[in-house]
């Protein structure tokens, strides 16, 4: 994932989206941002409900270890973390899930309660 997403969108929209997809046709940049969207936030509510962590690993450099790459393959490990972060947008998703769950633990670690509300 190169970077954050967190555009504005209505269900009705993602769905009509997703048959478009579904059916073969292109959707626009707008379009693609706003389902991203919806789909990280999905995933946020689904982990949350599960009391699973969710890491974001955001503009990775992939395959870069050359030695590994040549044993391995692709994809197999060893990336590194690139620096397309936009903050911003790290801030609206959060802002979004806060809203969304009411102000629990945005960040799983072992020393907060669990999330009682998702």
């Amino acid at each position: 994932m190169e970077e954050m997403y967190a555009d504005d969108y209505i269900e009705s929209e993602i769905n009509n989206l997703f048959n478009l997809l579904r059916t073969g046709k292109q959707i626009d940049t707008t379009q693609s941002r706003k389902i991203k969207s919806a789909l990280l936030k999905s995933f946020a509510e689904w982990n949350c409900k599960k009391n699973w962590v969710q890491q974001f690993h955001i503009g990775p450099i992939r395959n870069n270890n050359s030695r590994m790459f040549q044993q391995l393959g692709a994809d197999t490990g060893w990336d590194s973390m690139g620096g397309a972060v936009n903050p911003k947008l790290s801030v609206v998703f959060w802002i979004i899930w806060i809203k969304t769950i009411g102000w629990q633990r945005p960040f799983c670690t072992a020393s907060i309660p669990p999330i009682t509300k998702c």
